[in-house]
């Protein structure tokens, strides 16, 4: 048995304390495994309590990691395990650590693969088919992939890419202005069918401009 003697809070680190042991230095904790257990001067703890709250002290860690992680933008399940496996955090923390990202809805690869498809969209559209390979990179399982991308309109993503791209490409003439805006539209993940359909609308446009001005 060790009694805690001490308990003061660590330099420069209001969420952190260092934990004295029968007046020597024990081991740091933060605050919220503090008062999860409890601890205060004079209780007593065995080496498997100690273990214990070693092993609280980890776990809180890599919620931490992984909420600042997911603080950026919202991530897959796979995304966050990858990115704690990176942290060198072992499988069996990172699955209890996943539990508790789940429990508490910051992971949910149904609402991940809404918003990426969704932010695809609005932001840079690209084909429904390179939206789906994007989202199952990123670990996403295909019947998820498969139902978020089930409304995006390829024909409408390539009109809207090719009438942005084109103010870019207005002084060119149709050879060079085709040629530049399909390997666009290409690389965006649009088929041949679709991409010609708006080249030919982004050009008759550009035309449309060109004499008004």
């Amino acid at each position: 048995m060790q009694t805690i003697t001490s308990i003061k809070q660590q330099k420069g680190r209001k969420d952190r304390v260092s934990v004295f042991l029968d007046g020597s230095y024990g081991l740091g904790l933060s605050l919220s495994v503090v008062h999860e257990n409890n601890l205060r001067v004079g209780l007593q703890l065995t080496d498997q309590e100690i273990c214990i709250l070693q092993n609280s002290e980890l776990f809180h860690k890599a919620v931490n990691t992984a909420v600042r992680y997911l603080s950026y933008r919202p991530r897959s399940e796979s995304e966050t395990r990858t990115r704690l496996a990176k942290q060198k955090y072992d499988r069996d923390l990172i699955d209890n650590v996943i539990d508790k990202l789940k429990e508490q809805k910051l992971i949910d690869d149904d609402s991940f693969a809404d918003f990426w498809t969704d932010n695809r969209q609005y932001f840079s559209p690209r084909s429904k088919r390179l939206i789906k390979l994007e989202l199952r990179r990123k670990g996403v399982a295909e019947q998820i992939a498969d139902k978020s991308t089930s409304d995006v309109d390829d024909q409408a993503g390539a009109h809207k890419v090719a009438q942005k791209k084109a103010v870019s490409l207005k002084n060119l003439d149709y050879d060079k202005f085709q040629k530049k805006l399909f390997g666009f539209l290409h690389n965006r993940g649009f088929s041949y069918q679709v991409i010609r359909p708006a080249i030919e609308t982004a050009w008759t446009q550009q035309g449309q401009e060109k004499a008004a001005e």
